[in-house]
């Protein structure tokens, strides 16, 4: 079984330009694996990654995210050339291709291998301090992608971003 790196920082960005902490999180062991697609993105597992958000903001007295279509579309697409490469990254564009009009934006990514993906992957993202600031934080909506390589390996994506009310 493989266990959670230590996350990396990396930027979240809003409108003035202004970086805030968030990172990159995984399990050891990323060498390049082969993508095999699993279900359409409407399946029970994507179902469960949204839920697992839901209740985390509930549980923390947050409002809930709308679902972002078009942020559903990038982070779909990322987690397919991550699952496709294995290689752990954030998407340099992923800012560029969300619709205009955002205040600010932020991504969180990751992988994780064995029983119930989406449930550890979220426990890693809640149990990490820049991930746990994504998904508890003032955002509007959220997209999340999902994509399993050849090895079995979840990669998921979320994309985050907060538009005027």
């Amino acid at each position: 079984m493989e266990t959670p790196e230590t996350p990396l920082s990396v930027p979240v960005l809003d409108r003035r330009s202004v970086l805030r902490g968030a990172s990159v999180l995984g399990a050891a062991g990323a060498a390049g694996a082969a993508l095999t697609l699993t279900a359409a993105p409407a399946s029970a597992s994507l179902t469960s990654m949204y839920s697992h958000v839901a209740t985390s903001r509930r549980s923390a007295g947050k409002r809930q995210l709308s679902r972002g279509t078009a942020l559903q579309r990038v982070a779909q697409a990322w987690a397919v050339e991550l699952a496709r490469t294995g290689q752990l990254r954030h998407n340099p564009r992923y800012a560029s291709l969300i619709p205009r009009g955002w205040l600010r934006a932020g991504e969180n990514v990751g992988y994780v291998s064995g029983s119930s993906p989406e449930a550890r992957l979220h426990r890693m993202w809640m149990d990490s301090r820049g991930h746990r600031a994504n998904i508890l934080g003032a955002y509007t909506h959220v997209g999340i992608g999902r994509a399993f390589d050849s090895r079995g390996r979840l990669w998921g994506v979320q994309v985050f971003a907060a538009y005027p009310r």
